[in-house]
């Protein structure tokens, strides 16, 4: 059989993490194999995943993409990569982000009294 597949498939056999959103923790499956474009997931039976989902193979987040199922047959699911997902921030939280635009300052009645006593 000729393999039509765009990318060649490395096997793997590790753990990943589907994330379900809706502060529902993890979902673990097996990452059975990976390529530059999918993969494909072994999923318990009887386990229906949503059409797209974000799938971490890392513990930590760190590597991690949004995926479309393609097709899904006895306990095993294969994904199109669609995006890049960013890190998990559920896991650990990113510090607070300065204002774009901070607030110019407020000139008191004081800082102007200066200003006009060195003119």
């Amino acid at each position: 059989m000729n393999n039509t597949r765009p990318a060649s498939r490395t096997e793997l056999n590790r753990p990943a993490w589907i994330d379900l959103g809706n502060d529902l923790p993890p979902l673990q499956v097996v990452a059975l194999n990976i390529s530059q474009t999918g993969a494909k997931l072994g999923v318990r039976p009887g386990v229906t995943l949503p059409p797209l989902f974000t799938v971490r193979f890392t513990a930590n987040g760190d590597i991690a993409m949004v995926c479309k199922v393609v097709w899904s047959k006895d306990g095993a699911t294969g994904v199109r990569f669609v995006a890049r997902a960013g890190k998990d921030t559920r896991k650990e939280p990113q510090p607070a982000q300065p204002a774009a635009n901070p607030p110019a300052p407020q000139l008191t009645e004081n800082s102007a009294d200066r200003r006009r006593s060195r003119a």
